[in-house]
């Protein structure tokens, strides 16, 4: 069952970015979903340098993670902040959803592949002589234990955390990737950004975690901040 859901997993996160892509396809898609994604390769290097800077190395204490997610909002509103003085960039609703789309593919669906692939690899070789074809022992008793302390229900708030996520991103990127954007949208975006992250790193009862993403949504599409907000 864990492995079904892992590729269930793996599968919505490449099928939201390229159902969004096909939902607004229009002329110049290419370019629009290749500034997503430049805006999110400059934003996690901007955040990775000062991060560095900083002298953060990891995120086991609760007070790096705090950084960590100031840094992140930081560095997004940043990056698209300075975009956004080329009024030619950012356009209409399509476009916008665009752009996500193109940031979402890496942010969703390649950082997913990156981070819990392996996890499949040790879910299909289950066993300590599958995998010591591949790894030394020391590393299969680890990938083990790890594997073997996943839930099926871990991984079914996984795929919920993924998609609440997908949308509340979605909902915030096509109220700031637009022309005609106000300052006070870009504060609404960076709360909404900081609020979202520190749900995901510094929130560790869940029923509180899933609380704050219905309000974001809420809040989103009350807003009309979703994809389906005119410019």
């Amino acid at each position: 069952m864990k492995l079904i859901l892992l590729i269930v997993f793996l599968i919505l996160s490449l099928v939201l970015p390229l159902l969004v892509a096909f939902e607004h396809k229009r002329r110049g898609m290419i370019m629009a979903m290749a500034l997503g994604v430049l805006i999110y390769v400059l934003s996690t290097a901007l955040t990775n340098f000062t991060a560095m800077a900083i002298g953060l190395e990891s995120l086991d204490l609760a007070e790096d993670r705090r950084t960590y997610v100031v840094m992140v909002t930081l560095a997004l509103t940043l990056v698209i902040g300075l975009f956004s003085l080329s009024k030619k960039i950012y356009g209409d609703k399509d476009k916008a959803n665009l752009i996500y789309s193109g940031f979402s593919l890496v942010n969703t669906f390649l950082y997913n592949m990156n981070a819990y692939s392996f996890l499949i690899f040790v879910a299909i070789h289950n066993s300590a002589e599958d995998l010591l074809s591949y790894y030394p022992q020391e590393t299969v008793n680890e990938l083990l234990i790890y594997y073997n302390g996943i839930t099926t229900s871990d991984i079914l708030f996984l795929i919920i955390e993924m998609i609440c996520g997908f949308f509340i991103m979605k909902a915030l990127f096509c109220m700031i990737c637009r022309s005609k954007v106000q300052i006070t949208e870009y504060l609404v975006f960076m709360i909404g950004i900081f609020i979202f992250f520190y749900s995901q790193y510094c929130v560790e009862n869940k029923v509180l975690v899933f609380t704050i993403y219905i309000i974001l949504l809420f809040a989103g599409y009350r807003n009309k901040i979703s994809f389906k907000k005119d410019s």
